[in-house]
């Protein structure tokens, strides 16, 4: 079976895998996400070379789990990664804070490929979410995301009066139609520095002038993007850190005294829970979140070096790999 592998930063390279490990799920389809594009140029120090990227992942199960309830054939979104089950955060239901984590696509092998697979030993530590009939695997490779936006908006705690999202791409959009399922009675603004990301959301709450939230979230990778948040935060609000930032503009610094004073709060927001993307996909089926316009493309796995060296527009949202031939 097929696969792509990163054997350097920039460089992909499409071969047959070893008949080792023995597959356990028969991708159908895997979303490109910026993690993946990031790690393409240039790979976390904790990932070894040759390594398979993709984490948002939908396909059909390859042999029989009865621990798990799951049998072969079934139609499943894997949560991307693998935990220990034993730590304090596994057992409260945490598990994206696991401290012996280990992420497909960075520590183990992705979905950018036919088949994923995995050394016996490490098969019960998976975790799989059964996919809704009324779902396509195009959609369901899209549980990961909106799982991953849930959880930063579960972080609220309370329900919002209004929100400002900070940020018009994927996840800031998924965002805005998650938090109007949630909280009809919210005034949710979206808001972007690209007039042509505003004009795809202008039915979302996207407007030209900022407006001071209760709930900020952050959903642009920029000092300056935080900084505006910190700026249209309401005195008790909360800011949620959901972009993670560039080496070069990481640092960040704010007025403390201005914090203390109006008890605001900052929350960082890291990936999804299994339970987060089950709620997704009970969204996407029920209908309540739309997500097939921000499929911007589907292509194949001879395509996956171009589009990861592609520079992306504002138009660009979404792309999934679903031909892996």
């Amino acid at each position: 079976m097929k696969k792509a592998f990163l054997v350097d930063p920039g460089k992909i390279v499409i071969r047959r895998d070893a008949p080792f490990p023995a597959p356990f799920l028969k991708v159908q389809a895997c979303g490109i996400c910026q993690t993946d594009r990031k790690g393409f140029r240039t790979p976390p120090s904790s990932m070894e070379l040759p390594r398979i990227l993709g984490h948002e992942v939908s396909g059909i199960l390859c042999r029989d789990f009865p621990e798990l309830n799951f049998s072969q054939g079934d139609r499943v979104v894997l949560w991307p990664a693998l935990c220990c089950g034993r730590c304090h955060f596994c057992l409260s239901g945490r598990e994206n804070l696991c401290l012996e984590i280990t992420l497909f696509g960075c520590h183990l092998d992705g979905g950018f490929g036919a088949e994923i697979g995995l050394p016996s030993p490490f098969l019960n530590q998976l975790i799989f979410c059964p996919v809704p009939e009324s779902l396509d695997f195009v959609q369901a490779s899209l549980a990961e995301p909106l799982g991953c936006v849930l959880h930063a908006l579960g972080m609220a705690g309370h329900r919002p009066r209004s929100l400002l999202i900070l940020g018009a791409g994927l996840m800031g959009r998924l965002a805005g139609r998650a938090a109007r399922v949630l909280w009809p009675k919210c005034k949710v603004y979206l808001h972007d520095l690209d007039e042509r990301r505003l004009v795809n959301c202008r039915n979302e709450g996207g407007t030209d002038s900022l407006r001071s939230a209760d709930l900020v979230f952050l959903a642009a990778s920029s000092r300056e993007a935080f900084y505006t948040g910190l700026r249209h935060l309401e005195p008790g609000g909360l800011m949620i850190l959901f972009s993670g930032f560039s080496k070069q503009e990481r640092e960040v610094f704010f007025d403390h005294n201005l914090l203390h004073r109006q008890e605001q709060r900052l929350a960082g927001a890291y990936g999804c829970c299994p339970a987060d993307m089950r709620q997704a996909l009970d969204l996407m089926a029920s209908g309540a979140v739309e997500v097939n316009d921000l499929v911007t493309q589907t292509i194949g796995l001879k395509q996956v070096e171009d589009e990861l060296q592609r520079q992306q527009t504002p138009n660009d949202y979404k792309t999934v790999i679903i031909d892996f031939a």
